[in-house]
């Protein structure tokens, strides 16, 4: 059968790229014909050593255009589409089809209770926000990326805009650089190839007005501009658009939205759900806000761990060990540094730990959460605590497979009930960690519960004098730490590769999903 698994975000390289790449792992394994659908070119060789995936006989895809309304066109061609992209509203024109589910997040997730209520009272009832601005993205754009608040589209260096017919009229667009080292030179150019704008775009965002000539047809602009690539990045990058608009498109409740872009979050069409044949739920935590956010069921299908990769030490190092990308709370899902500072602060100067302990931080770092990451440093500083920015996976593996330890505080703080897209939907690294032989003393909620048997792989705790209590009883006994560290090897089993392919299996069996074809 023709088969192919959906992720627009290939290039990141991240859990939920693993989880999608071991589903075609497991239908290439099955004889199945495989593609990576991607908006963008993938190396899949750098792919597969990166994510340790046998990715052989799995060819790469690429539709060039953001708007999964094209990504849908193509999905007819298929028997069976798997569709592993994060909050992706795409309906499959396949055969068969799967939806993979990481969390059931609202599009006003990040809104405030104030904006969230106005969003779903007033703005649910808005036409669809896309049409206001009186334009769309053609090709050489990459997926949207940022914040639910602020969002922006990365061009290629040559890119489209389409626009309808119309008089000259003026229209605004804004653009920047965030990350790059320096300005890049912009043209923009009609369909003509008349020079319309010719600028500079540096880091910041700025916003430029151009005229645009009248047309009695559809018309275009290309942005024509310098490229790079940042820091473990492979995409070539040209300039940011953050928002764009055609003046005149605008008319009630065109300008409401244009003043109050957040409005337009309120509405979440679910009607996509209806068109898969399995919604796929990465944990139980998952899987029990699927049914009371969608009113859906799903099939279980925890994410897949590399355990025959990680090499537990039999020496350990006295070191604790957090995994998580810096992100400040304020911006969304946080792996909470700065709150696992303050523990570990009061257990060496309350002296709860023995001497020689300390706290290893490893975790990505954007550009935008550079703030966040300094405000950590601050914190950590004169206390033996060791931040490891953008580590490499080597550094990573080689940290872990000796420390004794690893802690995770995600969704500290957050209320459950108001925001559970907060919470650790499954625990990757706690489970990766136990997988080298680290004794789990992590936060009690969510993903973390399902992974972490209390007081048989490690510890549970629900307040800060818990954390430091439970880490401070893992520290002071060696024994039960040896034993612990064995028991969590033996744990991170039952989420292996080898796991994920069984059940996978499974789930394609018991809903038909290799069944027949397109006839």
């Amino acid at each position: 059968m023709k088969t192919a698994v959906y992720d627009r975000f290939w290039p990141s390289q991240g859990g939920g790229e693993r989880y999608a790449g071991m589903m075609a792992v497991g239908l290439a394994r099955q004889g199945h014909e495989v593609d990576l659908l991607s908006t963008v070119d993938v190396d899949i060789d750098a792919l597969a050593s990166h994510l340790s995936l046998d990715l052989t006989g799995v060819k790469v895809r690429v539709v060039p255009d953001p708007e999964e309304s094209k990504i849908a066109r193509a999905t007819a061609e298929y028997d069976l589409v798997v569709n592993s992209t994060y909050m992706s509203s795409m309906v499959p024109r396949s055969a068969r089809s799967a939806l993979v589910c990481f969390f059931p997040t609202p599009l006003d997730h990040e809104l405030s209770d104030t904006r969230r209520r106005l969003a779903r009272s007033i703005g649910a009832r808005m036409h669809n926000p896309s049409q206001i601005h009186g334009f769309g993205y053609g090709t050489g754009w990459y997926p949207p990326e940022g914040g639910l608040r602020t969002k922006w589209s990365w061009s290629r260096g040559d890119a489209l805009l389409e626009l309808p017919h119309g008089g000259r009229e003026l229209m605004a667009l804004t653009l920047g650089r965030p990350g790059a080292q320096g300005p890049a030179k912009v043209r923009i150019l009609d369909q003509d190839g008349t020079q319309v704008l010719r600028t500079s775009v540096s880091q910041n965002f700025r916003r430029l007005e151009i005229q645009v000539p009248a047309r009695d047809s559809a018309r275009t602009l290309r942005l024509v501009s310098d490229t790079f690539s940042p820091p473990g990045d492979d995409r070539e990058l040209g300039v940011a658009m953050l928002r764009g608009n055609l003046r005149s498109r605008f008319a009630s409740p065109g300008r409401l939205l244009r003043a109050f872009p957040w409005l337009a979050l309120g509405k979440q069409n679910l009607d996509h759900l209806q068109k898969y044949d399995s919604i796929v739920s990465i944990s139980h935590y998952t899987q029990s806000w699927i049914s009371r956010l969608w009113d859906a069921d799903s099939d279980l299908l925890f994410p897949p761990i590399d355990v025959e990769k990680m090499r537990p030490s039999v020496e350990r190092d006295h070191t604790i060990v957090a995994i998580g990308r810096f992100f400040d709370p304020s911006r969304g899902h946080s792996k909470r540094q700065l709150e696992m500072v303050d523990i570990f602060a009061e257990l060496v100067n309350g002296r709860h730990l023995p001497p020689g302990w300390t706290l290893h931080l490893i975790g990505g770092c954007e550009v935008e959460n550079r703030p966040y990451f300094e405000k950590v440093m601050a914190a950590s500083e004169g206390l033996p605590i060791v931040l490891h920015p953008n580590a490499s996976r080597k550094k990573l593996e080689s940290l872990v497979n000796r420390a004794s330890i690893v802690w995770s505080a995600t969704g500290m703080k957050e209320d459950t009930e108001r925001k559970p897209w907060r919470n650790e939907h499954f625990g990757m690294t706690t489970a990766e960690a136990m997988a080298a032989g680290c004794v789990p003393v992590v936060i009690d909620r969510a993903g973390q519960q399902e992974i972490v048997r209390e007081g048989i792989d490690g510890f549970r705790w629900e307040t800060k004098a818990q954390a430091i209590e439970l880490t401070a009883r893992v520290a002071r006994d060696a024994e039960l730490r040896a034993r612990m560290s064995i028991s969590s090897i033996l744990r991170a089993r039952d989420f292996s590769d080898a796991a994920f392919e069984a059940r996978w299996a499974e789930i394609c069996e018991e809903r038909h999903l290799l069944d027949g074809g397109r006839g």
